[in-house]
């Protein structure tokens, strides 16, 4: 019985906090706090879009996709890694000892 009881509660006390007016006002507050569509059309096109139009971004062969990829978007390569590479932190996946996955 007790495990009931304390169901009925927390449904009792979850329904009084996320009331509809709580939610419509979390709602409206989360989408006045996102970017202008003119943000997410520039980082769709210069961000996003750049490491994903090129033929290494399919992978080799295809759909073997690379697990890391440049700031460039170039494929990373261990034996020549880019800058951002260099200077990532030790414990960081791409400088870890016998990491050969490109």
């Amino acid at each position: 019985m007790f495990p009931k009881r304390v169901a009925t509660w927390l449904l009792l006390a979850s329904a009084i906090v996320l009331s509809p007016a709580a939610l419509a006002q979390d709602k409206i507050a989360a989408i006045a706090g996102l970017p202008p569509t003119t943000e997410w059309k520039r980082h769709l096109e210069q961000d996003i879009l750049p490491f994903w139009q090129t033929p290494a971004a399919l992978g080799n062969p295809v759909g073997n996709f690379p697990t890391f990829r440049c700031n460039d978007g170039s494929v990373y390569n261990p034996q020549a890694p880019c800058t951002e590479f260099l200077i990532a932190p030790i414990g960081s996946a791409a400088r870890s000892p016998g990491n050969t996955s490109a």
